[in-house]
């Protein structure tokens, strides 16, 4: 066996297609926010589904795809196969909700009462700055240098904390447009209702999903 059919028995490493995935994901993520904010503009700027929407869950499994092909053939060093699986999980959960509610606010906006849109203002400007947080945190890991540790550590402990805070408030806004929603229900329509329900419930689920990542890529 010659040296070049020897090196094509390996392949690359799965971090660089779990950093490609990633990478795709945080963009979905920016461009999600966006769309959010636009609608909840004034005037409101909807413009009913977005184009990036359309190619986002091919290449995302794509991604995918390339990271198990490099997980599961031979290599020259050990990977640690556990740890990369539950990174490449949470963030096909956090492409999962992404593309659900790109799905859901790509449908009419909800009709609101005036109080219960401005609860939803703070919310969304909650959820813009956990996305900020977020990839302040992904930008503080991929410039990891060796011999900063300490006060990487320190910094990534303070960006955890803001996505944390903005976490919280997200929730308690979530909880006040439940309320408000309830109360309100005879001025609002059974389907923006439960539009609005489901929205709330993804937008918390995807809020943990990004603390999670947070988490996990911190190093050991």
């Amino acid at each position: 066996m010659d040296l070049t059919t020897f090196t094509d028995l390996f392949v690359g490493s799965p971090y660089k297609p779990l950093n490609r995935h990633r990478k795709t994901v945080l963009e979905a993520l920016g461009l999600l926010n966006r769309q959010l904010q636009s609608q909840l503009s004034v005037p409101s700027k909807w413009q009913g589904r977005p184009q990036w929407l359309a190619e986002f869950s091919g290449l995302i499994e794509k991604h995918e795809r390339a990271v198990m092909v490099c997980l599961y053939q031979p290599s020259l060093t050990a990977q640690p196969k556990d740890r990369i699986l539950t990174m490449l999980q949470t963030q096909s959960n956090l492409a999962h909700l992404i593309g659900r509610l790109a799905e859901r606010f790509s449908y009419r906006p909800m009709q609101l009462t005036p109080d219960m849109k401005n609860t939803l203002i703070l919310l969304c400007q909650n959820f813009g700055k956990a996305v900020y947080q977020l990839r302040q945190g992904i930008i503080e890991l991929d410039s990891l240098k060796t011999g900063l540790k300490k006060p990487h550590g320190q910094s990534m402990t303070e960006i955890h904390e803001k996505l944390i805070d903005c976490i919280d408030a997200i929730k308690g806004n979530g909880q006040a447009l439940r309320e408000q929603a309830f109360l309100q229900e005879k001025s609002v329509s059974q389907l923006d209702i439960a539009i609005l329900l489901l929205t709330l419930d993804d937008m918390e689920d995807l809020a943990l999903w990004m603390k999670t990542m947070v988490i996990q890529m911190q190093p050991k």
